[in-house]
């Protein structure tokens, strides 16, 4: 059940990890006045990410990095279907 549980934190961690780093791509226009909160977020994710890395139990390592590493291919992969679906399209 932790197992499981972890899984879902890793996915949850690595979908507000990746939505951190579009509000780089979302705030191009005006990244004078945006860029330390950007980073900042990035880096205050990239922190809890980490730090419940190194506090869970060796044993649940895995199941975290899982999801991790899931929702990461999972986002990597519906981008790039989706761009061969719309050049398809067009």
């Amino acid at each position: 059940m932790i197992d499981f549980l972890l899984f879902l934190v890793g996915v949850h961690l690595c979908t507000r990890l990746i939505a951190a780093c579009y509000g780089i791509v979302d705030l191009w226009y005006c990244w004078k006045q945006y860029r330390y909160r950007s980073l900042g977020k990035i880096l205050l994710w990239a922190i809890i990410i980490i730090a419940i890395g190194l506090l869970a139990a060796p044993m649940h390592h895995v199941a975290y990095i899982a999801g991790l590493a899931f929702f990461a291919i999972f986002h990597i992969t519906i981008y790039w279907v989706g761009q061969l679906i719309r050049h398809q399209l067009q």
